[in-house]
């Protein structure tokens, strides 16, 4: 059996996975892929947080998982 685990709330920050998302096509597809499903601007929060949205628990969890899934994506 193989286990993944993700970090969890608390080791988000502004800009997380970037650059993952700029040089990986993967990471990217990702990111659009859960953006899509969500209706959430999910790379709008994580790369530029205006609103401060980044801290807000309804958005911090979906927006770790998207950088952590877009990462697995890019090794794997």
């Amino acid at each position: 059996m193989t286990t993944i685990v993700f970090p969890g709330q608390g080791s988000q920050f502004v800009g997380m996975a970037k650059d993952f998302h700029d040089n990986f096509n993967i990471a990217k597809l990702s990111f659009e892929e859960i953006e899509d499903y969500t209706q959430i601007k999910i790379r709008k929060i994580i790369f530029n947080d205006v609103d401060n949205q980044l801290n807000l628990t309804e958005f911090t969890q979906i927006c770790i998982f998207a950088a952590s899934y877009s990462i697995f994506k890019s090794y794997f």
